[in-house]
């Protein structure tokens, strides 16, 4: 039999051959892809692939619900896209408020009218240009310990975006790294930079006295003597309060007895300190009558109510001038002077592209640290006490190390004057040690962004994780059993339960490695909720960090040096053409202030105005004679504080 007789008889070869190609064609995963495709380039198909494109875009946005116990969950696709939103509107309407700040120069797909589009594409994609930090104007607290990154991952990068905006800018610098950096990065960026640093040679003016409108401007003499008074014992009060208030109100006098001189600097103030009997000249200059040309302002004698009201309790009398000579005296040396006395040389009122760093000498802080309190203090309330054009950012890293009791309003009210405040502290437990539970808590607060580093303190890690909330964990359960009888079996169960966890746990965060961190912003949120926690690990890209170095390779070369010649400029006096000497300057503070609180029992006390004239010329040798101890007591004093040497 022929064993092809069963099989069809082919009568079209050509259909055969057809067949024949068809089958060389067919693709080895036996799915024709191109025709697959072809079945859905029709308006039907094409508008099922856009619904199932669309699906999968919104189910990435909205990312899991909320669980059945918990609501806890961590910022999405969604937060970040809102974030990423603001981010640019902010950017494009360029106001005094609303802010965007961000760490990282931004980088963009697509670039000029394309930035938007790309920003967001880019966040959806799970590349975004950069870490947005919309609303910055509400206040951004950093929290990491040393090493953990806040200041080289955010802060810093936070500031150099400011200055890409051309905002303007002051920096709190504890330990001097951070102006080798920003004060180059800023004169790249177009700014003028002014430092002031006591005790360096590069350092500005700045005398506090020039805020004070006039001698009778007691709100801000208040506000000086306060400030400088808290700094010079830092932490909570343990002191006497009544001599606390009684010396803060001295202080505040004498300040605004020095700003009636010729020499309205604080270096008059301490000058008046050391008069010896200096209750009985104040009582004696207030007494006085009414035409007298000596006849203390009766808006200043105001301020020595307390002190004179115990004159005759010598006690009382003495621990009120001892709290207010320990504000003055602790920062009158030689190398201190010359960055406050005669009038500021740097102007605080900023707009536009203008930069100043705060520097402070670690090593002497207790002496540094009130004057450069006082400085900052009031260089925040000038520029923020009006509604300005463009927005202050005020950067204030190791926060704790100096003392502003009103940060907290700070934050809460100069942010719709254009007040932009960075804040970075180590903990929570070193803020409180500072300010006390209550008011360390109410600066945290007012702080609306939170980034955590690594606190190193286990208290603030268990505080953030029950901030972040929980989190549902379905745990399932198998359990047997078995029964005896006619016929034994074998059971088993299977149950589950829902319970809690931490979002973020205290010892996970403690384990944080350099530059991971956890954001929490009222920027990266929905509709209805935000402040969802974002962790991640802050990139800084390859081209931040070289301009970061070579921006500090030009301290030392091209920046320091200019700094130091228009501070030696600026520190000639203009009359004679030579640079001033420091001790020549406090003997006419002296003698000013002898002749301003004479001695009620000095014979050469002026009666008249011509007296006081007539006194210069005639009566020189005794004016003299009744210095001279005065001067021995004071001259004294300053070789015990090393500054009465020459230089």
């Amino acid at each position: 039999m022929n064993s092809y007789q069963f099989l069809p008889q082919i009568r079209h070869p050509l259909l055969l051959q057809g067949t024949t190609q068809s089958a060389a064609k067919r693709p080895l995963t036996g799915i024709d892809i191109g025709g697959l495709i072809g079945q859905f380039m029709n308006p039907e198909g094409l508008s099922m692939l856009g619904i199932l494109l669309g699906l999968a875009v919104f189910s990435k946005i909205v990312g899991n619900g909320k669980g059945k116990v918990t609501s806890g969950r961590l910022c999405d696709t969604a937060e970040k896209m809102a974030a990423t939103g603001l981010a640019i509107k902010q950017m494009k309407d360029k106001k005094r408020q609303p802010v965007t700040l961000w760490s990282g120069k931004p980088t963009y797909w697509f670039n000029g009218q394309w930035k938007g589009l790309s920003a967001r594409l880019q966040t959806l994609l799970g590349a975004s240009p950069t870490v947005w930090f919309p609303n910055a104007e509400r206040g951004t607290l950093v929290i990491g310990a040393p090493g953990s990154g806040k200041t080289f991952s955010v802060i810093d990068r936070m500031v150099e975006s400011a200055f890409q905006q051309g905002f303007p800018v002051i920096i709190y610098d504890k330990k001097g790294e951070q102006m080798k950096l920003h004060a180059p990065l800023a004169v790249r960026y177009g700014y003028d930079v002014q430092v002031f640093a006591p005790g360096e040679a590069y350092s500005g003016v700045i005398n506090p006295l020039d805020f004070m409108r006039d001698a009778q401007d007691a709100v801000m003499a208040a506000e000086i003597g306060q400030v400088i008074a808290r700094n010079a014992s830092p932490g909570e009060s343990k002191g006497n309060e009544f001599f606390e208030k009684a010396g803060e109100l001295m202080a505040k006098g004498l300040v605004q007895l020095a700003k009636s001189s010729s020499y309205p600097d604080l270096a008059f103030v301490y000058a008046i300190i050391q008069l010896p009997n200096l209750v009985d000249r104040i009582y004696h200059a207030v007494h006085r009558p009414d035409n007298h040309p000596l006849k203390m302002d009766r808006w200043i004698a105001s301020s020595f109510s307390q002190l004179l009201s115990s004159k005759d309790a010598e006690k009382t009398v003495a621990g009120i001038k001892a709290t207010a000579e320990a504000t003055y005296s602790s920062f009158i040396q030689k190398d201190l002077l010359r960055a406050f006395i005669g009038r500021s040389t740097i102007p605080v009122v900023l707009e536009g592209k203008k930069c100043i760093i705060f520097k402070l000498d670690d090593q002497r802080r207790a002496v540094v640290g009130p004057l450069l309190a006082a400085a900052i203090h009031l260089c925040v309330v000038s520029n923020l006490s009006r509604v300005r054009s463009d927005p202050f950012v005020y950067c204030l890293d190791e926060f704790p190390s100096l003392k502003f009791d009103r940060m907290d309003q700070w934050a809460n009210e100069y942010r719709s004057a254009g007040g932009v405040p960075i804040v970075g502290i180590q903990s929570l437990n070193q803020l409180y040690n500072l300010y006390g539970d209550k008011k360390g808590a109410a600066i945290a607060s007012a702080l609306s962004t939170h980034i955590l580093f690594n606190p190193g303190d286990l208290e603030t890690a268990e505080k953030y994780s029950k901030r972040y909330g929980e989190v549902e964990v379905l745990i399932k359960s198998r359990s047997t059993g078995s029964s005896m009888g006619q016929q034994t079996s074998r059971s088993v169960n299977w149950s589950e339960q829902l319970q809690k966890k931490p979002l973020i746990s205290a010892d996970e965060i403690l384990r944080f490695p350099q530059g991971k961190c956890v954001i929490t912003s009222p920027a990266y949120g929905t509709g209805t909720e935000a402040l969802f926690p974002y962790p991640l690990k802050i990139p800084v890209r390859y081209n931040d960090l070289k301009r970061a170095k070579d921006s500090e390779s030009l301290w030392d070369t091209r920046i320091r040096p200019q700094l130091e010649n228009r501070a030696a400029s600026l520190s000639v006096d203009r009359g004679t053409g030579k640079s001033i000497n420091i001790d020549e300057e406090l003997e006419n503070r002296i003698r000013a202030a002898c002749k301003m609180l004479p001695h009620p029992n000095d014979p050469d006390e002026p009666v008249t105005v011509a007296d006081i004239e007539d006194k210069s010329i005639a009566n020189e040798p005794l004016s003299q004679t009744a210095e001279s101890l005065i001067f021995s007591s004071f001259r004294k004093k300053l070789l015990d504080a090393d500054i009465g040497r020459s230089s």
